[in-house]
């Protein structure tokens, strides 16, 4: 058996070349300095700072509901009228809706298209 320190040091030959990597990192370094200088010609109107804000004074406070209660109640008002009355949906595709109670009559009535009979 041959001891470690009797065989010659080697290195493997499979690694990138220094001049791969002196290369590669000489390209960066132009690319680091290269990149501001042709985005200022490119874009000459970044390095103004005049960004127009209005005051926080001017800009309008969000709209709050201020009572809860009376537009719950509005709204369920709005839909127990859809829900219980005649109307048109769209005159030219003459669609129309019918109260929620003929609906389900008719339905039971007709069946579903497609469901299968208990």
């Amino acid at each position: 058996m041959t001891n470690a320190s009797e065989q010659p040091a080697e290195y493997e030959h499979s690694d990138a070349s220094a001049k791969l990597i002196a290369g590669l990192a000489a390209a960066v370094a132009v690319f680091l300095v290269l990149s501001p200088l042709v985005l200022r010609l490119v874009y000459p109107g970044a390095l103004q700072r005049s960004v127009v804000v209005a005051p926080i004074a001017e800009i309008p406070g969000p709209r709050l509901q201020t009572e809860p209660a009376q537009d719950l109640a509005a709204l369920r008002r709005l839909e127990e009228q859809r829900l219980s009355s005649y109307g048109w949906i769209d005159r030219q595709q003459k669609t129309v809706h019918i109260p929620i109670d003929r609906a389900i009559a008719a339905t039971v009535e007709r069946g579903l298209t497609g469901w299968r009979e208990k």
